[in-house]
Formats: C-alpha cells, structure tokens, sequence
C-alpha cells in the first residue's frame, strides 16, 4: 500500500511539473509576442507622426505661396 501512494504522487509529481512547464512556456512565448507587437505599434505611430509632420510642413509651403 506504502509504495501504491508512492506511485500515486509521484505520478501527481510528475503531472505538476509538466503543467508548470508548459504554463511557464506559454507565459514566455505571450511576452515575446507582446514585446513583438508593442515594438510593431510603436513603430507605426512613428511612422504617423513622420507623415503628419511632413505634411503639416508641406501645408505650411503651400500657405506661403500663396
């Protein structure tokens, strides 16, 4: 019976870490992706604030020659 519940936890063990693993894996690889699409939004608003400047400029070209 002793080594029946031996079996028994360390099966229960076994089960835990391959979830903790697993879970351990999953919260990596969403923080990778974040990174990746935070770095992805951060890099179009520049690109929209580059855009709004070259055409703010261009509006003001066009103002003074008139």
């Amino acid at each position: 019976e002793l080594q029946q519940t031996l079996d028994r936890e360390r099966t229960a063990f076994a089960q835990d870490k391959k979830m903790l693993e697993d879970t351990i894996v999953d919260i990596t690889n969403a923080e990778e992706s974040s990174r990746t699409e935070q770095a992805s939004r951060e890099s179009e608003l520049r690109e929209q604030m580059e855009r709004a400047k070259v055409c703010l400029s261009f509006s003001c070209v066009m103002m003074i020659s008139f």
